[in-house]
């Protein structure tokens, strides 16, 4: 469905761009924005990043079938995939990403955004969620852990919401080293989530380093 496929992209790119938080050498948490500007967090924002954020112990790893390397042009990060069940072009609709992934037997798709400004993982959790209220009152964080995938410790998290009428849920794997952050989302419908949970997952866990 084009349609919806074109909706949750809107969705997702409030979602993953926009502002940055940092912390001075004073301590005091500052809000960067996308036109350079920054202002002092209010006092009464959200904190959901200060939440404790557990480890599953399980170990993720590419799918065998996952014999195909996209790599980032920014980072030295790229993605593992299998080219039988998923198509990959440059760019998006809405120019925020690098690559946009879309299955090609079912309504599934994902996007891989970089930025190359380095911010701590668990910092990400609120700049996701605060980006994603600008566009829906109804987004909700569903779970957060941190994984380890192909090595790499990364921030999992699950977000659902509305837009239009449509509902989404979006599966996220978010990355960060010294060149910048990775934002690898993986989204459907919500109908259509529980059933291609493991395609969705399998896409993201061929998230690895590359050599540049």
């Amino acid at each position: 469905m084009k349609y919806t496929t074109f909706i949750i992209l809107i969705l997702v790119s409030v979602i993953v761009k926009g502002q940055i938080k940092a912390v001075t050498a004073k301590g005091d948490t500052v809000i960067l924005q996308d036109n350079g500007n920054w202002k002092y967090q209010k006092i009464d924002s959200i904190e959901l990043g200060s939440d404790s954020i557990t480890l599953n112990n399980q170990k993720f790893h590419k799918s065998s079938l996952a014999n195909f390397l996209k790599k980032s042009k920014n980072m030295n990060v790229g993605v593992y995939f299998d080219q039988l069940q998923w198509g990959c072009v440059n760019g998006a609709t809405n120019g925020s990403a690098e690559y946009t992934f879309i299955n090609k037997d079912k309504d599934l798709n994902a996007t891989f955004i970089t930025e190359t400004t380095e911010v701590e993982l668990s910092n990400m959790v609120d700049i996701v969620f605060m980006n994603a209220q600008k566009l829906t009152s109804d987004i909700e964080i569903v779970s957060k852990e941190y994984r380890i995938v192909n090595g790499l410790k990364v921030l999992c998290m699950k977000l659902k919401g509305g837009f239009n009428g449509i509902k989404g849920t979006f599966l996220y794997y978010i990355y960060s080293n010294e060149t910048g952050v990775v934002q690898f989302v993986a989204f459907t419908t919500t109908k259509k989530f529980d059933a291609n949970y493991k395609v969705l997952e399998n896409l993201l866990n061929g998230l690895s380093l590359t050599k540049k």
